[in-house]
């Protein structure tokens, strides 16, 4: 009954209007029928509404558990998520836990499972030459480190890290090439020009250590580097003048002093604790040492027990 009194009051709009409404508007007057808005309106207004049991039903019934959209194949949190075989970034993550526990075994079969399937993976290559070096193995990590160079002859790191394992087998004439051409790939990296430089004072090549270290620390600090190489050295008189020099430089630079101090007085027992400062503060800051010079690192490094002569420390 009420639907046949809406259809009725739409159709008499355009005359008389409806009794509930009022008069028609001018608009609508001159249209002769009702705008498409007020017909949609009444049309919601006419359209049955769900009873009060539909809404409960409709609150019970249980939704699907994988709403429209969403493929649990394609979603990464999903249990039935397709990440495909495993693959090498996967066998290096391992091994790296392993490594890192203390479980150098497992870590080796995961870093060499590793480049079975990726033979020119990176990481997994300087990791496992790490490991070796880390244990001793000079030749496996050797192996290794040329391996790493031979797939990725642009990375300075690789190159860096072939160099010292040359130096820790005392083949020097082997180790300089490629430092050289590691700092020809970042010439501004301090790491690369101080194991340079060391290498350079094995060799007995003084200018060219000091040309490497002065081209990335202030002249103070450059002369009480080459100090501190020739003192690891026991090439004290050398020493002692790269030292005269750095203060003369510099008198306020406190690590050239104490150390020439040290070394000019012959009755004071030499500290074997010197270390090579850096360049990263002003010359006149007490913060101006580092250790990790003076242990010729790779990335990261720590001094071995047993080797020489020249005692530069495996990667880590």
């Amino acid at each position: 009954m009420r639907k046949q009194w809406i259809v009725g009051c739409i159709l008499s709009l355009s005359v008389v209007g409806c009794t509930t409404g009022g008069y028609p508007s001018a608009k609508n007057q001159f249209a002769g029928h009702p705008q498409a808005e007020q017909l949609a309106a009444l049309q919601r207004q006419s359209a049955p509404q769900p009873s009060w049991s539909d809404k409960l039903t409709q609150a019970l019934t249980p939704k699907s558990a994988n709403p429209a959209g969403v493929n649990p194949k394609t979603d990464p949190i999903s249990l039935g998520f397709a990440s495909g075989p495993p693959n090498a970034e996967l066998y290096v993550s391992m091994a790296k836990m392993s490594d890192q526990g203390g479980n150098s075994a497992h870590a080796r079969s995961m870093y060499q499972r590793a480049l079975t399937m990726q033979p020119d993976h990176l990481e997994g290559m300087l990791a496992l030459a790490r490991l070796e070096d880390r244990e001793g193995q000079l030749d496996a990590a050797l192996h290794y480190y040329k391996q790493a160079v031979h797939y990725h002859p642009q990375s300075a790191k690789a190159l860096n890290d072939l160099s010292l394992c040359f130096a820790r087998r005392g083949q020097m004439a082997e180790a300089l090439p490629p430092l050289e051409q590691a700092i020809r790939i970042e010439p501004s990296k301090q790491l690369y020009r101080n194991n340079i430089a060391k290498v350079m004072i094995e060799m007995n090549h003084l200018d060219g250590a000091m040309q490497n270290l002065a081209s990335v620390h202030p002249p103070a600090i450059a002369n009480y580097n080459m100090g501190v190489l020739l003192h690891e050295r026991k090439r004290e008189q050398e020493a002692i003048s790269y030292l005269v020099t750095a203060q003369q430089i510099d008198p306020a630079f406190q690590p050239a002093g104490a150390l020439l101090a040290e070394l000019s007085t012959p009755a004071t027992p030499q500290s074997s604790g010197t270390q090579l400062a850096t360049g990263n503060a002003p010359a006149t800051s007490s913060i101006t040492v580092s250790p990790e010079f003076k242990t010729m690192p790779a990335e990261t490094a720590q001094r071995p027990v047993g080797y020489g002569p020249t005692m530069v420390a495996p990667v880590r």
